[in-house]
């Protein structure tokens, strides 16, 4: 009786070591707007609480997510190390597309190591609750899931068994317009860069008529003349590269803070998981 019940407590040990089953549900990409975007969200949170385990909603989509790794999003091997960094055993994530008055919907799900499976659903742009049917599929569900609740009408078919097809591009990222202090600082850079250029060059001329003057003879007064014509234009270039240079140093300095500062504001921290399933961790974003 002994064997039986040392191999009971080794299963058992082994079922709390493992945990829940863990998931992530990742905000939608795609270029709807953001209140259709954030419906079709409550949407597939909604679906994703029927699957088995713990589920929890991200912060940034999978591009970004991707992005902050370095990997493809369109490769299974950049799946499996968004699934490691964020610490959670599947991943669901999607986007959302509208055009000519259309929202295509498609949704993704993924565990570590296998194929992507997705689910798509079209709908008007200004009815994404009808998505709710279409994408239910995924998650072996039929009907509509009741709010605030993780139960649903299963059907036959079990959860993961939609049909897996390959993932297409994510949708390039969106275009950061430079902020007016991002354009005066780059533009105040450029111009103190220039001016340091034409101070060196005044002060290499000045070089030049200096050697000129020493070399010059002094001995009558058109001499003399010539030495002071000289001693004036030297000076002048000095004055002018002085000028110069104090000018495009001071312009480059503001200009470089100017950049400092606009890609200081810009940057953003976003809370992940740790590997170890413990604490927090934050993955820093920003852009120049």
């Amino acid at each position: 009786m002994r064997l039986p019940s040392f191999v009971l407590v080794i299963a058992l040990a082994a079922t709390v070591t493992a945990g829940p089953h863990k998931v992530i549900v990742l905000p939608l990409d795609g270029n709807a707007d953001a209140a259709t975007k954030t419906k079709l969200d409550a949407i597939v949170d909604k679906l994703a609480k029927t699957i088995p385990g713990t589920v929890t909603d991200g912060d940034t989509t999978l591009a970004e997510t991707a992005s902050a790794v370095g990997c493809d999003p369109n490769k299974t091997a950049c799946i499996d190390s968004v699934l490691t960094t964020l610490a959670v055993d599947e991943v669901v994530w999607g986007t959302a597309t509208t055009e000519n008055g259309q929202t295509t919907v498609v949704v993704r799900r993924a565990t570590k190591g296998t194929p992507a499976q997705s689910q798509t659903a079209i709908v008007a742009a200004d009815s994404p609750e009808a998505s709710e049917p279409g994408l239910g599929p995924l998650f072996g569900v039929t009907g509509t899931v009741a709010a605030g609740s993780g139960s649903a009408e299963v059907g036959s078919a079990a959860a993961g068994s939609a049909t897996t097809t390959p993932l297409p591009p994510p949708p390039p990222p969106p275009a950061v317009a430079w902020s007016g202090r991002k354009k005066l600082g780059v533009g105040l850079a450029i111009s103190g860069a220039a001016l340091v250029v034409v101070g060196a060059a005044l002060w290499a001329s000045e070089s030049s008529v200096q050697s000129d003057i020493d070399s010059s003879p002094d001995m009558t007064a058109s001499d003399i003349q010539h030495l002071k014509d000289l001693e004036s234009k030297a000076n002048g270039y000095a004055w002018g590269g002085n000028i110069a240079m104090v000018l495009g140093l001071g312009a480059g300095g503001y200009g470089a803070y100017l950049l400092w500062k606009d890609h200081r504001d810009h940057l953003t921290v976003t809370p992940a998981p740790p590997p170890s399933g413990t604490g927090m961790t934050f993955v820093l974003r920003g852009r120049w």
